[in-house]
């Protein structure tokens, strides 16, 4: 994840995209060795040792006689480290590791996400065939967001990011569903609105921690295409 971090952010996206992968092997790797080991009655909660930062990637420029984007995109990859000052004193059991790779596979998903989202506009993809795979992409993210283990982690230990993928995913897959001109756009816009209409404590905390993206939010929440 922190290497894909890195390319991203230096506009290395075909590299990016390929470290994003990379780790999700890993991870799923070690999610099939700890499940094979792990014992019925083994605690499955555990503190989260990571450290969560939003971490921006370049902006995607247009030539001047390609249409300019119509909406918002979210464009930033989340990037993940071991917090020095936490002490988890209880040997981790293979059920807390994997809850931990729950957690990890979400985010890593995530970034994947946005940087194949970011490769498509920089090529100005518009097809269904090309779309497609980046929005099947974004709906494993979420798919995984609401599963127990990384839901419990990242809504316990990780409220802001929860929140944050939760408002980015529904936005960036409104758009994408926008440039193929169906109906699920006005779908993810509407349910847009609804969390940011929500009263959450974290709403300040991520207003406040990514404000553009956030205004961003809330004027894409405001479109419904009425056609």
């Amino acid at each position: 994840n922190y290497e894909g971090v890195s390319r991203i952010r230096n506009g290395d996206y075909s590299n990016a995209k390929k470290s994003f992968r990379e780790a999700l092997v890993v991870l799923k790797e070690c999610e099939q060795e700890r499940l094979k080991r792990r014992k019925v009655g083994q605690p499955s909660r555990t503190t989260s040792p990571f450290i969560i930062e939003p971490r921006s990637i370049p902006g995607v420029r247009r030539k001047k006689d390609q249409e300019q984007f119509y909406h918002y995109i979210f464009r930033n990859v989340l990037f993940v480290y071991i917090d020095p000052n936490q002490t988890i004193e209880t040997p981790l059991s293979d059920s807390m590791i994997i809850d931990l790779i729950s957690c990890l596979t979400t985010i890593v998903l995530f970034n994947l996400s946005i940087t194949s989202h970011y490769n498509a506009d920089l090529w100005c993809w518009s097809s269904t065939t090309q779309l497609k795979p980046i929005i099947r992409l974004y709906s494993k993210a979420w798919e995984l967001l609401y599963c127990d283990a990384a839901s419990f982690l990242l809504k316990e230990y990780h409220p802001i990011f929860r929140k944050t993928i939760i408002l980015a995913t529904l936005n960036n897959l409104g758009a994408l569903y926008h440039n193929l001109s169906t109906n699920n756009s006005n779908q993810c816009f509407k349910r847009l609105r609804q969390v940011l209409s929500s009263k959450e404590d974290d709403d300040d905390v991520v207003q406040a921690l990514l404000p553009d993206a956030y205004r961003g939010f809330k004027m894409n929440a405001l479109f419904i295409d009425e056609a």
